[in-house]
Parts: C-alpha cells; sequence; structure tokens
C-alpha cells in the first residue's frame, strides 16, 4: 500500500508494519468534505488517489477559496495533526479520491519512539511550509498574467493534461485566489485569447503549452 507513497521510502521495516497495521484506506465520492475548519485532527490523512482540494471561506461570499491542491502522495495539514492543534482549512474532495488514514495517535507514538519517522514528518511539513511561503512570494512579486499561467500550468499537472483544464470553481473565485478583480482575470484572458488560450464556461483549453510555461516567467502586467 505505502509502495506508491515515496514519502515512506526511508521508514524501517518495524514501522512500516505498525502503519500498516492501523491504516484504513477508503474512497469518497467527489463533494465530500473530509474535514471542516476548526475540527480537531483524528487522523493523518494521505492522497493515494485523486485531488483534494484545502478551501478556506471567501470573506465576502458564502463559497469557499481553494488554497491548496494536493494530489497523490500528500499529507493533508500533517502540522495541525502533529501539534494536535484545530484545522485552519477544511479538505474537499474536487475528483473521486482514495484516502488513507492513519489514527494520529499512531502517529504521536512513532514520532516520539523512531527519530527517523519524526524526521521525515517534519521535512514534510517543511516542504509544505515553504510552497507556502513561496506560493505567497509569486503572488507579491509575480504579475497577474504570471499568476494565471503558473496557475494553469499547475491545474494542468493535477489534471494530467496539457491541452485543456478545468477550473475549480467561479472565475470570481478564481481571481481572489490569484489575488486581483474579476476584471483583471478577464482583461489578461481577452489579452491572450487566440494566442496562449481559449475560453469554454469552466474550461480552457491551451494552445501552446510550452509558451504557456515560458510566459510563467516573462510576462509583466
Amino acid at each position: 500500500m505505502f509502495s506508491a507513497l515515496r514519502l515512506f521510502d526511508g521508514v524501517s521495516k518495524r514501522e512500516k508494519r505498525v502503519l500498516l497495521s492501523s491504516v484504513k484506506k477508503t474512497m469518497f465520492a467527489p463533494g465530500v468534505i473530509l474535514f471542516k475548519k476548526n475540527d480537531k485532527p483524528k487522523n493523518l490523512w494521505i492522497v493515494f488517489d485523486g485531488i483534494i482540494h484545502l478551501r478556506s471561506p471567501h470573506p465576502e461570499k458564502k463559497e469557499n477559496i481553494t488554497v491548496m491542491s494536493m494530489i497523490t502522495g500528500d499529507f493533508l495539514l500533517p502540522a495541525a495533526v502533529v501539534t494536535r492543534q484545530p484545522y485552519l482549512l477544511e479538505a474537499y474532495c474536487a475528483s473521486a479520491a482514495t484516502m488513507l488514514q492513519i489514527d494520529a495517535n499512531i502517529i504521536d507514538v512513532l514520532c516520539s519512539l523512531h527519530s527517523s519517522f519524526a524526521r521525515i514528518m517534519l521535512e514534510y511539513v517543511a516542504k509544505q511550509f515553504r510552497n507556502n511561503i513561496n506560493q505567497t512570494s509569486c503572488y507579491y512579486h509575480c504579475s497577474g498574467s504570471q499568476r494565471l499561467f503558473c496557475y494553469l500550468v499547475k491545474l494542468s499537472i493535477i489534471q494530467d493534461n496539457r491541452k485543456k483544464v478545468v477550473l475549480p470553481h467561479s472565475k470570481s473565485l478564481v481571481a481572489a485566489e490569484l489575488r486581483m478583480t474579476p476584471e483583471n482575470l478577464s482583461r489578461i484572458i481577452t489579452r491572450f485569447r487566440g494566442e496562449i488560450l481559449e475560453v469554454n464556461g469552466s474550461e480552457i483549453v491551451i494552445l501552446n503549452y510550452a509558451q504557456l510555461i515560458s510566459l510563467c516567467g516573462h510576462i509583466r502586467a
């Protein structure tokens, strides 16, 4: 079961036996909420297959903003599990998903008794924290066009499709996630429509993937 999760490559056979004895594998339909903001962690959630959105309430609307998209091998907010603090985001199944659950008490024991496992958990928490910092830095130092193109590239990787992507929510919420107004988002799309992309409702057709990647670092707008 853990062969697909390379994060556990350094875990000893003894630790793997403990994990396998406590792991629970469950399938969830799209739209299921795995946990809500302020829930107390009872398990460490690991994405075995599918896409999970970690979401935060929009400050002005009833909808939620996707803060992070998690894919196979990702842990869902492990810092909350290790510290036993309430979740700051909710976990939403953006697609059909298969999840692994490991009891938080088992995680506590393994972290306390086995330095190798504690180090792996610390490395993953640090990696997720650094990714969040990089994303925040991008919002402040990249142009609106760069943020949009990087967002589309990220979606193409998550959805495993270089020809088209489906926006996870409305364009107004995508704009909010990218720290821009809906009007600015529309202007950027119009500017590059027919050259880099085409839009059909929530579907974005990518006309030139190589150029899309290149423009992530060269557009100023």
